[in-house]
This record gives C-alpha cells, sequence and structure tokens, in this order.
C-alpha cells in the first residue's frame, strides 16, 4: 500500500521497548540464575506458508543441541497458543536434557514470555508468525529464523525484508554472532506520524 498518507512498517507493531523488558527481567528474576548464554526459543505453528511439525522440531533440536555441546548456556522455551498439544509434548522431550525452562499455555503461573526475551542474549524464532518475529527483533537482540524448508507468500517477502534489512539471520550449527539495530517500529512510526501533525499544524 502506496501513498501520500500511507506509513509502511517492516513487520507487526508492538509495545517491546528497553523499558518494558527491563522489567519484566526483574519480575523474572530467577532466570538470571540460568547458565549463559541464555537462548530464547519462540514456537508458533503451522500455517499455509510455513510448516512446523515433529521433522522441524528435530532439525531445531540437532542444531541448538551443536550450539549447547559447544557453549553451554540454557534455553528459555516458549510455546503460543498456536502451537498443538502434540508438538508442545515434543517440545518437553526435547529441551529436558538441557538446563532451561518451558511454557506453554494451560502451564501454571504467569506467561513468563516477556521475561524469556528480558533475559535471552538471543533469540531463536520459528519462521510461521509474524508477530513473533517483530517482537523478537524489536529486543535488539541476535534473531534467529529456523526455516529449513522455506516459507511462502508474503510471509517469504517479509523474511526477506528482514534478513535484507540485518535484523535476522538464519540458525545454523555455526553460529554466526552479530548485533543488530533494534526493530522499534511502533516508536518509529510514533514518531513520524507526530512529525507530520506539526507539519501540517505549521502549514496551517
Amino acid at each position: 500500500l502506496r501513498g501520500p498518507d500511507t506509513i509502511n512498517s517492516i513487520g507487526a507493531l508492538n509495545a517491546i521497548t528497553p523499558a518494558r523488558l527491563a522489567a519484566a527481567a526483574l519480575e523474572h528474576a530467577t532466570l538470571a540464575r540460568l547458565p549463559s548464554p541464555r537462548t530464547a526459543v519462540l514456537v508458533g505453528g503451522s500455517t499455509r506458508a510455513a510448516r512446523l511439525d515433529r521433522q522441524w522440531l528435530d532439525s531445531l533440536r540437532d542444531i541448538l543441541g551443536a550450539w549447547q555441546a559447544r557453549d553451554g548456556g540454557s534455553f528459555l522455551v516458549s510455546a503460543s497458543r498456536r502451537t498443538p498439544a502434540p508438538l508442545v509434548a515434543h517440545l518437553r522431550e526435547a529441551f529436558a536434557a538441557w538446563p532451561g525452562t518451558l511454557w506453554a499455555p494451560g502451564d501454571p503461573g504467569a506467561n513468563p514470555y516477556l521475561g524469556f526475551l528480558g533475559h535471552a542474549q538471543r533469540v531463536v524464532v520459528s519462521p510461521d508468525s509474524v508477530n513473533l518475529l517483530s517482537e523478537a527483533c524489536a529486543t535488539g537482540r541476535p534473531v534467529y529464523v529456523h526455516a529449513p524448508r522455506g516459507v511462502r507468500g508474503k510471509l517469504a517477502q517479509f523474511h526477506r525484508e528482514l534478513l535484507e534489512t540485518g535484523h535476522i539471520r538464519p540458525l545454523r550449527a555455526a553460529l554466526d554472532a552479530w548485533t543488530p539495530e533494534p526493530l522499534r517500529e511502533t516508536e518509529a512510526i510514533g514518531a513520524e506520524v507526530l512529525r507530520r501533525f506539526r507539519q501540517w499544524r505549521d502549514a496551517a
């Protein structure tokens, strides 16, 4: 969508800010006891554009197992409402051998999702969700996407834009560490709206 009164964003607008992450890290302070590096693993569910199944999870486990064998550390695993129960069960089994914690909808206690992002030094995201990818990229941590089969449709275009702008990298056994620029589109678009309003007001 293009036009003089149109502002385009990369991905979904969200409320991830340094202040919210810091507050969530304090609220979930016990996560700091887990060994570093702490890797948040955000898992959604299958869509027409990206399929998540046992094969996808097995390849994810193999790569993260290589990371853990080399670097140690722990995993903060978050499933979503769209993650099917069998995949959640496989996630629990796959990550049981390593330090960390896993939370899925229906588990006791408050959702620690923001706490996971607040304490993570790096983030691994399933390829299916624009929201999960946008929120992960807003943290300013390195974000790795596990999409061994690729993605289709508009989602593929979104992935390409994130790759080209340096916000994500493909998940590989050889860790490619870097420090990305945070993708904080809510803040950027808010500032642009304010700039345009002031321009309109001053011209009136």
